[in-house]
């Protein structure tokens, strides 16, 4: 069997855990809401990046001189901008911040080791639509009849169609809004072993059709491990071309 890689998944797991952590903040006035996500941010950073000299970075430099900026920001657009450039200091990629208000569609159950089955559905975005990028053979999703171009209307209780509607009006512009959609479909479509999920799809034709699918464990790749980040399935492709080939 063939199975899409998971890396996608992983280079955002930092940003989704610091606004998980942020979300769980209480519902106090606005300046004291802003401080506590700046310190969940700011903490997570320092006590869980994968690189602890932060590539030479002096993160309590930053720190001393970010939380000013934060107790003067009058909304909350303004204190995600300044955190987010905050992060982009790390000179790293998808270290995003996400709204609160769409967390719960991005940031979807347990990813930890032991939850690597797969559906074997590889889906995108496009045209503001979860559309079946492809399928891997001799899968779950393969097995039911699910065709690349179909779309993802429903996965067990979430709307797919409203959560990728928020997160395009949350992300607009934000150049991981493919991420955050394939993060948040993908760990939908993935578990334990044997675990059956209800997908509800809808082909080119506009025909909707509900499907029962067990996740499988895949038996290609190997398991690969990135940090702190539970371990991923890696797979590897090679081939030699005709040498006519131009």
């Amino acid at each position: 069997m063939r199975w899409r890689s998971g890396t996608e998944i992983c280079t955002a797991l930092l940003g989704l855990t610091l606004l998980q952590q942020c979300g769980a903040c209480a519902a106090v006035d606005s300046r004291t809401l802003d401080l506590e996500s700046f310190e969940a941010v700011w903490t997570t950073v320092r006590d869980r990046h994968f690189d602890a000299t932060l590539g030479g970075l002096d993160w309590d430099a930053v720190g001393r001189e970010v939380r000013p900026a934060i107790e003067r920001a009058t909304s909350k657009e303004q204190t995600r901008s300044i955190l987010q450039a905050m992060l982009d200091r790390l000179r790293l990629s998808h270290f995003q911040i996400v709204p609160g208000e769409v967390l719960s569609d991005v940031a979807a159950g347990d990813t930890a080791p032991g939850r690597q089955a797969q559906a074997g559905l590889e889906v995108r975005l496009l045209d503001r639509a979860a559309i079946v990028a492809g399928v891997s053979p001799d899968s779950p999703g393969s097995r039911a009849g699910i065709l690349p171009g179909d779309e993802v209307v429903r996965i067990g209780g979430l709307d797919v169609r409203g959560a990728v509607a928020r997160l395009s009006k949350a992300l607009a512009g934000r150049t991981d809004l493919q991420l955050a959609v394939r993060s948040a479909i993908g760990s939908r479509l993935s578990g334990i072993a044997g675990e059956e999920i209800e997908v509800e799809m809808e082909n080119l034709k506009g025909a909707r059709r509900i499907h029962r699918l067990v996740l499988e464990d895949p038996t290609d790749g190997w398991t690969y491990r990135v940090g702190l980040i539970h371990g991923i399935r890696l797979r590897l492709e090679s081939r030699i071309l005709d040498s006519s080939l131009s």
